[in-house]
C-alpha cells in the first residue's frame, strides 16, 4: 500500500483534527453529516417553477457526469476527493425536495389552452414598406394603437439595443418609452400604454387576447451572426494551492518567476502558519498561503528554458518597465487617435428613414464589437 503523499497526509491531518485550513472548501460534505440544496432555504409559501423540465434534467446529467470523470481523475491520482453524489442533488433528488413548495412545469412540447394567431402576415406588409410602398415605422404604429386600445399589452422583442430597434422605434414615435425589466425591474404596467422591450432572438410572434408578441427577426429578417470572439484569458491569481503541482512555475507580482516546491507548515514569530514554498535563484521565499492571491501560473514559452528571477532583483523590474512601457506608448497613441476623431464634425442623419431601415434589415454580415459600440453611441 502506498504512503500518503506529503500534501495528502498534510490535509488529513488537518481533517482529522477538525481545523479549517486554506482551499478546504472542495472537502466541505467532510465536514457535515449532509449538504443543504436550494430547497432548504426557500421561504414558506414559495412556489417553484421548472421551464423545460427535460432539459434542466440533461444539463443536470451532463454536469454530474463531468464532475463524475473529474473525481475518478482526481482519485487516480492519488489525491483526497469527495464522491460527486456528496456534492450534488440528483433531479429526482430536486424535485422530491421541491414537493413542500408545490411545483409547476413549464413544457414547450405542449400547446398552451389559450387561443393564439400568428402575426406572420405582418412581415409581408412591413417588406411591403420596405421596397418604397409605405412606411414601416406608420405601419408599426398604426397596429401598436389598434393592439393598445384593446387593452392588449405588447412585448417586443429584438436582437438590438431599444435605440436601435425599429420596432421600439415604433413605439416611442407614439410618445410610449417601452419598458425594459432586465434594467428597471418590474414593470408598473400603465392601461394603454403596456409596451415591453426585451433584447433577444425570437423568430416568430404571435398575438393572444390579452398579449402580442413582436418578433423584430421575423419582421425584418434575421441578421447575419458573427460568433462571438473569444477573449484572451488573462493572468488570474490563484485561489487555493490545489491549483498547483509541486516543480511548476509561478510568478510572483515582486520578485517574478519562481519554482513552486509545495506545502509546508512553519513557525514563525511563535506562531504556526502555513507557507507556500517557492523557490528562487538565489534561494526561498516562504509565502504565507493566505496571500496565495500574489502568485499567478507562468504562462510563457518552453518551462525547462525559463531562468528563474532573485528575490527583489533587477531582473523582474526590467522586464515589467518594457512591458510598462509598450502599454503607455500604445495608450498614447489611443488617446491621440480618439482627440482627432472627435476634433472632426460629424453628420447627421435620421434614424426612421425608410432606406435605412431596409439597409439595416439586408446587410449581410455582424458588426464586429467595436462597429457595434460605435452605432450604439452615434444612435
Amino acid at each position: 500500500m502506498a504512503h500518503p503523499s506529503t500534501k495528502t497526509a498534510y490535509l488529513l491531518e488537518r481533517i482529522t483534527d477538525g481545523e479549517e485550513f486554506f482551499g478546504m472548501e472542495p472537502l466541505t460534505p467532510l465536514y457535515h453529516g449532509d449538504m443543504a440544496t436550494l430547497a432548504d432555504y426557500l421561504p414558506d409559501g414559495s412556489r417553484v417553477m421548472v421551464e423545460d423540465p427535460a432539459a434542466v434534467r440533461h444539463g443536470l446529467e451532463v454536469l454530474l457526469a463531468a464532475e463524475e470523470e473529474k473525481f475518478q481523475t482526481w482519485k487516480q491520482r492519488g489525491r483526497i476527493t469527495v464522491p460527486v453524489k456528496r456534492f450534488y442533488a440528483t433531479y429526482e433528488d430536486l424535485e422530491k425536495a421541491w414537493q413542500r413548495y408545490g411545483i409547476t412545469h413549464i413544457d414547450p412540447a405542449v400547446t398552451p389552452d389559450i387561443e393564439t394567431m400568428s402575426t406572420a402576415s405582418m412581415r409581408t406588409q412591413v417588406h411591403a414598406s420596405l421596397t418604397g410602398e409605405g412606411d414601416p415605422i406608420s405601419f408599426l404604429e398604426e397596429r401598436y394603437l389598434a393592439w393598445l386600445n384593446d387593452g392588449r399589452t405588447i412585448h417586443l422583442i429584438s436582437p438590438e439595443s431599444m435605440e436601435r430597434s425599429p420596432v421600439a422605434r415604433a413605439a416611442r414615435s407614439l410618445g410610449i418609452t417601452p419598458q425594459d425589466p432586465d434594467k428597471s425591474g418590474p414593470p408598473e404596467m400603465v392601461p394603454g400604454k403596456g409596451v415591453l422591450f426585451r433584447r433577444g432572438h425570437v423568430t416568430t410572434g404571435f398575438e393572444t387576447p390579452y398579449a402580442v408578441l413582436v418578433s423584430e427577426e421575423e419582421l425584418f429578417g434575421v441578421r447575419a451572426r458573427r460568433p462571438k470572439r473569444r477573449k484572451a484569458r488573462l493572468k488570474a491569481p490563484l485561489t487555493g494551492f490545489e491549483e498547483l503541482e509541486s516543480g511548476a512555475l509561478v510568478v510572483h507580482r515582486i520578485h517574478g518567476i519562481g519554482r513552486y516546491q509545495g506545502l509546508v507548515r512553519k513557525e514563525v514569530g511563535g506562531r504556526q502558519g502555513e507557507f507556500l514554498e517557492i523557490q528562487y535563484a538565489d534561494g526561498t521565499y516562504f509565502l504565507p498561503a493566505h496571500r496565495i492571491g500574489e502568485l499567478e501560473r507562468y504562462r510563457g514559452g518552453d518551462a525547462s528554458k525559463v531562468r528563474l528571477d532573485r528575490m527583489g532583483g533587477d531582473s523582474w523590474k526590467k522586464k515589467k518597465g518594457k512591458v510598462e512601457e509598450k502599454v503607455r506608448a500604445l495608450a498614447e497613441e489611443l488617446l491621440r487617435m480618439a482627440a482627432e476623431r472627435a476634433s472632426r464634425p460629424g453628420t447627421s442623419y435620421p434614424v426612421s428613414d425608410p432606406m435605412l431601415l431596409e439597409f439595416e434589415a439586408t446587410f449581410p454580415y455582424e458588426e464586429t464589437p467595436d462597429q457595434a459600440k460605435a452605432i450604439e453611441e452615434v444612435y
